[in-house]
């Protein structure tokens, strides 16, 4: 991941006791959704792998009910950049639709 990222800044949780988390952002070089949350207990991880293993390099967080505005907004900030780069010509990794 040497890539040099572009992160829009959408929101971090007004109710953070110390203002470091939850934040949320979004990549405008390909429109994904970077998320601080909280880390998740044991139990919601075990609970996660009902469905399916977390493999090493991913992790479970928490983000508040608050932020939901913020996270919709996000996915609407993604989804306007997705639609902008699908007219360009390129799909929503950045890359043209035929690369490999």
């Amino acid at each position: 991941m040497g890539m040099a990222m572009r992160l829009r800044f959408i929101a971090k949780d007004p109710e953070s006791p110390d203002g470091d988390s939850s934040t949320v952002w979004v990549d405008e070089e390909n429109s994904d959704l970077v998320i601080q949350g909280l880390k998740a207990d044991d139990g919601t991880e075990e609970e996660c792998r009902r469905t399916g293993r977390i493999p090493e390099h991913e992790g479970v967080f928490r983000v508040p009910a608050r932020m939901v505005r913020a996270l919709r907004e996000a996915c609407d900030v993604a989804e306007r950049g997705a639609d902008r780069r699908t007219a360009e010509g390129h799909g929503t990794d950045g890359r043209s639709p035929g690369d490999a």
